[in-house]
């Protein structure tokens, strides 16, 4: 443990996450110096549940649900759906991650549809087709990292994806054969990327692509991690 600290000048905080945006109630069960507003079903999200939370370069705010995709602007909910009749629609309803690129496109992994890129220009969605190195389509992607406008970084639920957008080839690796599920991305160094794997949080070395296991939480008893923060 006192290596894993010790490895970077950033502190690395693993929590177990109770996310506390879009819920009411008082913080801490005392008097919050912030004003909360929940947001529900009934004022326009599509679903209950979400899973993922974006803010874009232009100031919406985006939700991923298990059931659709919501962009509010403040005031109100726009909702995307798969529509099967529709190339230009998201490919699926659940919307596991979302990352904006340098020039402005969203990128969106979801749960059974792969990757989706948003044209906000245009006010669509592109699919975009990746396969595994042993041929099988990437269907369920997590989390989403990009490193430069040629290259973007994938954890998906069959291990890690290292994109050249240019050529459109890939590098897939994994890492956990009892936990293949990548859940988090997070850059801790300018060659360094955290990959969080459930239990296993590893550090990926950009340059030459070798990974070492920095923490394992069932070494000290703790139940999976799900998110990674890091603390400036």
């Amino acid at each position: 443990m006192a290596n894993f600290l010790g490895w970077c000048e950033k502190r690395v905080w693993l929590p177990i996450l109770a996310v506390l945006i879009l819920t009411g109630g008082g913080f801490l069960h005392g008097k919050s110096p912030y004003n909360f507003t929940r947001y529900t079903i009934e004022d326009g999200l599509s679903q209950g549940t979400i899973v993922s939370i974006y803010q874009d370069s232009r100031g919406f705010m985006w939700f991923g649900t298990q059931d659709g995709l919501n962009r509010f602007d403040g005031y109100q909910f726009k909702i995307y759906k798969n529509n099967p009749t529709d190339s230009t629609s998201i490919s699926h309803n659940w919307v596991w991650s979302m990352a904006e690129d340098s020039a402005g496109y969203i990128w969106l992994g979801t749960f059974a549809g792969g990757l989706n890129r948003y044209d906000p220009r245009t006010d669509r969605f592109t699919k975009v087709p990746l396969k595994y190195a042993q041929g099988q389509d990437v269907n369920s992607i997590r989390s989403i990292y990009h490193l430069s406008p040629q290259r973007m970084i994938l954890g998906t639920s069959n291990g890690v994806l290292d994109v050249d957008r240019r050529s459109g080839k890939s590098h897939h690796f994994t890492l956990d054969p009892q936990n293949t599920n990548i859940l988090d991305l997070h850059r801790s160094a300018p060659d360094t990327l955290l990959l969080l794997g459930g239990t296993r949080i590893y550090a990926y070395h950009l340059h030459n692509g070798s990974v070492d296991t920095l923490f394992d939480a069932r070494e000290f008893s703790l139940t999976p991690v799900r998110e990674i923060w890091l603390k400036w």
